[in-house]
């Protein structure tokens, strides 16, 4: 997922501490913590990819993300779309995550971490030059939330995580 692209999404900086457990009266729509991980894992797959797409092409048709993420999610990643047409930028390369570790799940929502990795993503204008800050960190830890909808998940909130890091 491009908007990987940390220096450009409009993510949340908000340090998240060591998570506490939370109690849940609603009853988890996963069988099993195995369940909700792979679910989490294939809807955050389809949000990097199609994110990815979109910023390779300019930004151009964001709808497309439409029903893959919302929330904060999904206002962060159509304003960086928005930028891209606007500035005639263009993502080159593929975002990946990996590390996923779920923090929780309940009826309503999953909530998992992982680290983004932008290291093979660029971010070039219309001459064809870098716009990526040489500061930029290529591992991100994210805490994600995922909002299910019909037995899928979407994701609808990410927090930059600094505690207990694994990226």
């Amino acid at each position: 997922m491009l908007v990987a692209l940390a220096s450009l999404t409009a993510c949340t900086t908000t340090t998240i501490g060591e998570p506490e457990p939370v109690a849940t009266t609603s009853a988890p729509v996963f069988a099993s913590d195995e369940e909700a991980l792979a679910a989490a894992e294939k809807a955050y797959a389809a949000y990097t990819e199609m994110s990815d797409l979109i910023a390779s092409e300019g930004g151009v048709d964001p709808e497309r993300i439409e029903h893959l993420a919302s929330g904060d999610v999904l206002e962060g990643v159509l304003a960086t779309f928005e930028r891209f047409r606007d500035e005639s930028l263009t993502l080159k390369g593929e975002t990946t995550f990996d590390s996923l570790v779920l923090q929780r799940q309940d009826s309503l929502e999953v909530v998992a971490y992982l680290c983004l990795d932008v290291t093979n993503v660029d971010v070039v204008n219309e001459a064809g030059e870098t716009t990526v800050s040489p500061d930029r960190r290529d591992r991100l830890p994210f805490e994600v939330t995922f909002e299910v909808a019909g037995g899928q998940l979407i994701p609808a909130n990410r927090q930059l995580w600094q505690s207990g890091s694994k990226c």
